[in-house]
């Protein structure tokens, strides 16, 4: 009986002190209509409330499933975005502010890096002697790997070459080739291109290599005028003619 009795009483006073608090709620919203409530009073008030409209928004998010169906959208949108790297103003005369960027080549590219290839070996006089189907399946080659990145060089929304670079075991970076079509050279898109690539590794403290060939002074001067000095000299020793020379021989070659 007597546990009855205190049941009965708790019940009512917290009765009673929900009805006070809302008579308080009721009175402060009065005052504060009336502008009597003191500054503090106001900032606890404020406070309050958007601790309150936190609290619902973070409900929302967690169980609202098309908000969360949304924000999955966004983020798979964000994934198949294709980013390209940084980019860097060029003065080229194509009109100021144009920008020069790095962007990932894909295998279906492989015809057109290819060609590319093939004019790079005429201007560098390579005695390259692979056909225009194998330098094709040699390009193919390198796109499937996961050790050879082609990257296309971009002038804003147009293809001016592209760059063609791996990273070693020990973590420093190799350029294959480079190649700038010749209605874009000596515009600094070559430059600004390497810079890229070589800034990229800089800040992760390693260098980057690139091999010449003998035949190719323009080449040369190209290379030191970005910052690259020799620090060592491959010599080759023909063992046949060059008539006799086949593909597999020369991969060494651009």
């Amino acid at each position: 009986m007597i546990l009855i009795v205190l049941i009965a009483l708790l019940m009512l006073t917290f009765s009673l002190y929900q009805k006070t608090k809302s008579v308080q709620e009721d009175l402060t919203a009065i005052r504060e209509k009336l502008g009597l409530l003191r500054p503090e009073e106001l900032a606890e008030r404020e406070l309050k409330r958007a601790m309150e409209e936190e609290a619902k928004l973070a409900e929302r998010e967690t169980h609202d499933p098309e908000l969360e169906a949304y924000n999955r959208e966004i983020e798979e949108e964000l994934e198949r975005m294709h980013e390209p790297e940084e980019s860097v103003s060029s003065a080229d005369g194509s009109g100021p502010g144009a920008q020069v960027r790095l962007v990932p080549a894909a295998v279906e590219d492989a015809p057109r890096l290819a060609q590319m290839n093939r004019m790079l070996i005429e201007d560098e006089r390579s005695s390259n002697p692979m056909s225009d189907e194998e330098l094709l399946e040699r390009m193919r080659g390198w796109l499937l790997s996961e050790e050879w990145h082609a990257q296309w060089i971009m002038l804003d929304e147009r293809t001016a070459g592209y760059l063609l670079h791996r990273r070693s075991e020990d973590g420093n970076g190799q350029i294959r080739q480079l190649f700038v079509e010749r209605q874009h050279r000596r515009s600094g898109i070559g430059q600004q291109a390497v810079r890229l690539y070589v800034d990229r590794h800089a800040s992760a403290g390693t260098e980057v290599t690139v091999d010449v060939l003998e035949s190719n002074p323009e080449g040369m001067a190209f290379w030191r005028s970005a910052g690259f000095r020799p620090y060592s000299t491959r010599l080759k020793r023909p063992t046949k003619s060059a008539a006799g020379k086949n593909a597999a021989e020369s991969e060494e070659e651009q």
